[in-house]
Formats: structure tokens, C-alpha cells, sequence
């Protein structure tokens, strides 16, 4: 009986999984925090020019952003839709497929943008100030990096753990 239940349960997440992963990476909702480059950003020696000119250009990103929201609400019907049909009779994978691309056009589309607005930022800045924030973007990545690996072996401890 056991088995007969597993199965169908084991069938249902792997299907899911991928769509849910889908659906939070083009989850364009309020942030806590600003992402850890325009931190770097700010520690930079800017001039009141600059600052002027990154604000502008932040403004104006988060003002398209905004304008994207609306497509929000149509990004949450899709991946309903999604769900819908792995869980109907009228299964199509052709049909999910074409669900998923549209999902994965939206993600793309934000991480360009998101690409664009660090690329304009990065043309404001003078020579010495790149060199400045390639060094300490280093410094951060080595810094996630060594985070990272702490993380994973307190993981791999709790995973060789005997359960009980």
C-alpha cells in the first residue's frame, strides 16, 4: 500500500519542482535589501555628479520594473496553468513546454535588465573607481565563496549524522 502511495507522490514533485523553480525566478517582488553590487556601489569615492546620475539611473529602472508588475498577475496565472494542466487529463507536453518558455522569457528578461542597470552604472564610473570596485567585488565573491563551503560542510555534517 505503501509503495502504491510513493509513487504517485515521487511522480507529482519531480514534475512541480521545475515549474516552481521557474516561477520564483521571475518573482519580481519588493526586496529587503538592494543586491550586493550597488552596495559596492556606494562605497566608491562618488562625486555629487554621480551619485545624481546612478539614482537616476536606479529611479528609472525601478519605475520599468514597476510598469512590469502588472504582468505579475498574468505570470501567476500562467504558472497556475502550469500546475492545471500536469495535473489534468489533458496533458500536453508540447503545451507546457510553450508555458514554460513564456515563463522563462520573463526571468530573462528581468536579469537583462538587471545586467543593463549595472553596465549603465559601471559607465559612470572613472577608471580608478572600476579598479576599486573589481577589488572589492573580489574580496565579496571570496567572502560568499568561503560562506558558501562553511554552509555545505555544516550540511554534509547533519547529512552523515546516523538517523534516528
Amino acid at each position: 500500500m505503501l509503495k502504491k502511495l510513493i509513487l504517485p507522490v515521487a511522480a507529482v514533485l519531480a514534475l512541480s519542482g521545475p515549474a516552481i523553480a521557474v516561477a520564483k525566478a521571475g518573482h519580481d517582488g519588493p526586496r529587503h535589501h538592494a543586491p550586493w553590487s550597488f552596495k559596492l556601489f556606494k562605497e566608491l569615492d562618488l562625486n555629487d555628479a554621480q551619485r545624481a546620475e546612478i539614482k537616476a539611473l536606479r529611479q528609472q529602472a525601478r519605475e520599468q520594473r514597476q510598469a512590469q508588475r502588472a504582468d505579475h498577475q498574468a505570470l501567476r496565472a500562467k504558472f497556475a496553468q502550469l500546475q492545471q494542466l500536469v495535473y489534468s487529463d489533458a496533458y500536453s507536453e508540447g503545451e507546457y513546454r510553450a508555458l514554460l518558455d513564456e515563463l522563462h522569457q520573463q526571468s530573462l528578461q528581468a536579469k537583462v535588465a538587471g545586467a543593463t542597470l549595472s553596465h549603465q552604472i559601471w559607465q559612470v564610473l572613472t577608471p580608478a573607481q572600476r579598479q576599486q570596485f573589481a577589488e572589492k567585488r573580489q574580496v565579496m565573491l571570496e567572502r560568499m565563496q568561503t560562506k558558501f563551503k562553511q554552509r555545505r560542510a555544516k550540511h554534509e555534517e547533519k547529512r552523515a549524522e546516523p538517523q534516528r
